[in-house]
């Protein structure tokens, strides 16, 4: 079901790029921080996400996954939080974050792989970032940040087309860094 998710999305992302639709063009003076009711977090986006849930049953326990996604012009933007069951929590969560990197990567069927080390909020993460060929032959980017904060894995993920990579760096290094958390 994650699969079929992550797939829809890029998908969706993909449609648009090419037929030109979408929002429109994000700036980074329009950020504006977001936080989803009754949730303790909260990132900076372009404009108003959508808002999905779902749950995925796993040897662990289910896990509940709400994810906010913002569609411009030319950028994708989300963000995810899953609440991990108790004995998940016992594993290495280094483990896990690498594998919700590869994950990511694996998922969109992605190239060129990069996962490195990171901080987030003072909590060790990781950074992850692909690309995509579409079937039009354009080349999409998707970089994503993973860390565990408590009970929590929360996904920052932003995408564009690789003409658009550059001149959309501040506002993606701003998505990335208005991750907060409320204890």
């Amino acid at each position: 079901m994650k699969k079929q998710f992550i797939l829809v999305l890029v998908c969706l992302f993909i449609s648009s790029v090419v037929v030109g639709c979408g929002s429109s063009d994000s700036k980074k003076d329009e950020l504006k921080t977001f936080t989803p009711e009754g949730k303790n977090f909260s990132a900076d986006f372009p404009g108003d996400p959508k808002a999905d849930s779902f749950t995925v049953e796993s040897p662990y326990g289910e896990q509940v996954t709400d994810t906010y996604i913002y569609e411009g012009k030319y950028t994708m933007l989300s963000l995810s939080s899953t609440e991990l069951p108790d004995a998940l929590l016992l594993l290495d969560h280094g483990i896990i974050l690498t594998n919700s990197a590869n994950g990511a990567v694996i998922n969109a069927k992605g190239t060129d792989q990069e996962i490195t080390d990171i901080t987030v909020l003072d909590q060790p993460a990781k950074s992850y970032k692909c690309s995509i060929k579409t079937p039009e032959d354009q080349t999409l980017i998707i970089e994503g940040h993973v860390v565990i904060i408590d009970k929590t894995l929360y996904t920052l993920q932003y995408m564009s087309d690789e003409k658009n990579w550059d001149k959309y760096k501040e506002e993606r290094e701003t998505f990335f860094n208005s991750l907060a958390v409320n204890k």
